[in-house]
């Protein structure tokens, strides 16, 4: 499972920050994929739904698949949906390439409604 998403920090500070507790130590994922209770009773900084499938199904890095010619998409102004259709796009395609996508999508009620467990 792939998850795709716009954030305005770099990718390995935010993946960082999806390991990170509120005590501000990082946790080796590896660990928490061999704890019974899995990530949910521990005190993260982020507890967005988001950021606990990101824990719960993370497995490694996949730098290949990293949008790095368009890496980071600036905010712009005059067009304030841009981010959200390159994500959607972005996430759309590798749908299609047959990834399992956590993400939005261009399709309502489509693959981002069934793209979590």
């Amino acid at each position: 499972m792939l998850y795709v998403g716009s954030t305005g920090k770099g990718v390995f500070e935010r993946f960082l920050d999806n390991f990170r507790l509120k005590s501000g130590e990082v946790l080796d994922p590896q660990l928490i994929l061999g704890h019974p209770q899995g990530s949910k009773q521990l005190n993260w900084q982020y507890s967005a739904p988001s950021a606990a499938r990101i824990r719960n199904f993370y497995r490694r890095h996949r730098p290949d698949l990293m949008c790095v010619y368009r890496n980071p998409i600036v905010r712009d102004a005059a067009d304030p949906g841009k981010l959200e259709r390159w994500e959607k796009n972005l996430a759309d395609r590798l749908r299609n390439r047959g990834w399992r996508v956590f993400g939005p999508t261009r399709h309502p009620k489509g693959p981002e409604a069934s793209g979590g467990d």
